[in-house]
C-alpha cells in the first residue's frame, strides 16, 4: 500500500498527465468521502493506467492555443493595457472571440518585503472572501484573495475588453483600475494570463508571461527559484484549477504573501513558498494528524496534505530548486 501512495503522489497533485495532451475533466475526490486523501491518490493511479476516465487525447497543432505577450502599458486611466499575439500551433490566427476563456492577472516584484533577503509578488487586483466552508462560526475571518482581473472571457460571440489591432495582434484592457505608487515605478511587474481554447471538444491552454518595469527601464529583477520544466519531471503536465494553470511563473502571481493572502476557512497560507513546502512534506510534516495542512477548494472542497507521501529525501532541495538561489 505505501508503495502505492508514493508513487500515486506524483500524479495526484495534477489531474492532467502526459505531453501535449488534452485531459478530460473530474473531481479529485474520486471515491466521493468528502476529502481527497490517499484513498484518492490510490483509485487515481489505477484510473490513470487503465485509462479510465483519465484518458489523453492527442491533440494536434490546429488544436494548440498559442500566446505571447509583446508589450504592457498602464495609460492614464490606470487600466493596464496588453498586447499580445494569438495563434494555434500550425501559426494560423485564432479569433479571440473563439477562446473559452482569458484571464489577465499583474504584479509587482517587491524586494526584502515582507520577508527581508527575499523579492516577492504583491498582487494588485485581490477579491474579499470570508470563511464559510470551514470550522463555524462562518463569516468570521476575512482574506484578500489575488485573483485575475474581471474582465474575463468572450461573451455572446464578442471577445469583451479586447481589440484587433489589425497587424495580428490584440491589446486586452482590464476592467480592474490599478494605482502604480511613484515609488514602484522601478519595480519588475509582471502580466500573467490563463487562455483557454476549445476546438472540437478538446481544450488547450497557454499561461503567457511577461516582465516589464512602468519607468521603461530594463528589466534586472526576476523571481525564477524553480520552473515548470522541473516540476514536471515528476509531474509530467503540471495543471491546477481545472487544469488550465500549468506555468509556475503564473502560480506565484497569486500565490503571493500579499496581506491577509490567504485559505479563510482553514487560515492557512496560499503564500507559494508556504503551499508548495507543506504540500511535498505531507505526512512528515510535525504533526500531520493534529495540525494538517489543509486547503479548502472549490465549493469547499476539502484537500488534506497530511497523507502526502514525497518519493525521496524531502531534504534534496535541488530536485527543484536548480538555480543558484539558496532560499524558497
Amino acid at each position: 500500500m505505501r508503495v502505492q501512495q508514493v508513487f500515486a503522489v506524483l500524479v495526484v497533485m495534477t489531474l492532467f498527465m502526459g505531453t501535449s495532451t488534452a485531459w478530460s475533466q473530474g473531481s479529485a475526490d474520486i471515491d466521493q468521502s468528502g476529502f481527497v486523501d490517499a484513498q484518492d491518490q490510490i483509485l487515481f493511479l489505477q484510473q490513470w493506467q487503465t485509462g479510465g476516465a483519465f484518458a489523453p487525447e492527442e491533440v494536434t497543432p490546429a488544436e494548440q492555443v498559442e500566446v505571447e505577450i509583446i508589450g504592457v502599458t498602464v495609460p492614464a486611466d490606470n487600466r493596464p493595457e496588453v498586447t499580445f499575439a494569438l495563434m494555434n500551433g500550425a501559426g494560423q490566427a485564432i479569433d479571440p472571440a473563439d477562446l473559452s476563456t482569458y484571464r489577465f492577472t499583474i504584479c509587482k516584484l517587491v524586494e526584502n518585503s515582507p520577508a527581508a533577503g527575499q523579492a516577492n509578488y504583491i498582487s494588485y487586483i485581490t477579491e474579499e472572501e470570508t470563511n464559510e466552508y470551514g470550522p463555524p462560526p462562518h463569516g468570521t475571518v476575512t482574506a484578500h484573495v489575488a485573483t485575475f482581473d474581471s474582465g474575463r472571457g468572450p461573451s455572446g460571440g464578442v471577445a469583451v475588453n479586447i481589440t484587433d489591432n489589425g497587424d495580428g495582434t490584440f491589446t486586452y484592457k482590464f476592467a480592474d483600475e490599478i494605482v502604480i505608487a511613484a515609488a514602484d515605478m522601478g519595480l519588475t511587474h509582471t502580466v500573467g494570463a490563463q487562455i483557454q481554447y476549445n476546438l472540437q471538444g478538446k481544450t488547450t491552454y497557454a499561461n503567457p508571461i511577461f516582465n516589464f518595469v512602468p519607468d521603461g527601464s530594463e528589466v534586472t529583477t526576476v523571481r525564477e527559484l524553480t520552473n515548470t520544466m522541473t516540476c514536471n519531471e515528476c509531474h509530467t503536465d503540471l495543471g491546477l484549477h481545472g487544469g488550465g494553470r500549468k506555468e509556475i511563473g503564473l502560480c506565484i502571481l497569486c500565490h503571493n504573501p500579499s496581506p491577509d493572502n490567504i485559505d479563510p476557512d482553514s487560515g492557512n497560507s496560499i503564500d507559494m513558498k508556504v503551499m508548495i513546502h507543506k504540500i511535498h512534506m505531507g505526512a512528515d510534516l510535525p504533526r500531520p494528524a493534529t495540525d494538517p495542512y489543509i486547503i479548502y477548494g472549490h465549493n469547499g472542497s476539502v484537500n488534506n496534505y497530511s497523507e502526502v507521501l514525497y518519493p525521496q529525501d524531502i531534504r534534496n532541495c535541488e530536485k527543484c530548486h536548480t538555480g543558484t538561489e539558496d532560499h524558497p
